[in-house]
């Protein structure tokens, strides 16, 4: 089975990975939704049928009904979010359509459009806060 910190452990082998709408490639380009599939691909959390089954022609700005469909087809709701959860993260004022990894109690992991890579920095209290929800990989264990 696979572990919390092995999934983090696996996030951060995707840092510096250039950000890229609808990417999915390790080194190559990814986005938030393809940073979830991938490290659920590279740990065997998802099948490969499975992760060609999620939509992967989204806009920039993903409709948020579809994305929580599809973050809840594989998926656990949960909350609060802990290390190797998801946060689903909406702008101030604005619908959810970003996701990020907790790192720790302190960081997260996500690709950052305005970065332009995956990249870990602070957890801030306003990213809790600002969250419409959390989600964490079946079957996961704590580790």
């Amino acid at each position: 089975m696979v572990t919390r910190p092995q999934v983090v452990h696996a996030a951060r082998a995707w840092l510096g990975t250039p950000f890229h709408h609808q990417g999915r490639q390790r080194g190559r380009g990814v986005d938030c939704a393809g940073l979830a599939v991938g490290i659920a691909l590279e740990l065997g959390i998802l099948t490969p049928e499975q992760a060609k089954a999620i939509p992967c022609n989204y806009k920039a700005h993903p409709d948020p009904a579809v994305m929580r469909a599809t973050l809840e087809a594989y998926m656990d709701p949960v909350w609060p979010a802990r290390r190797g959860d998801w946060l689903w993260l909406a702008a101030t004022g604005q619908q959810p359509t970003h996701m990020a990894l907790v790192a720790s109690d302190a960081t997260m992991i996500h690709a950052h459009s305005e970065s332009g890579a995956v990249v870990e920095h602070a957890l801030r209290p306003a990213h809790t806060r600002t969250a419409k929800g959390a989600f964490a990989y079946r079957g996961v264990l704590d580790g």
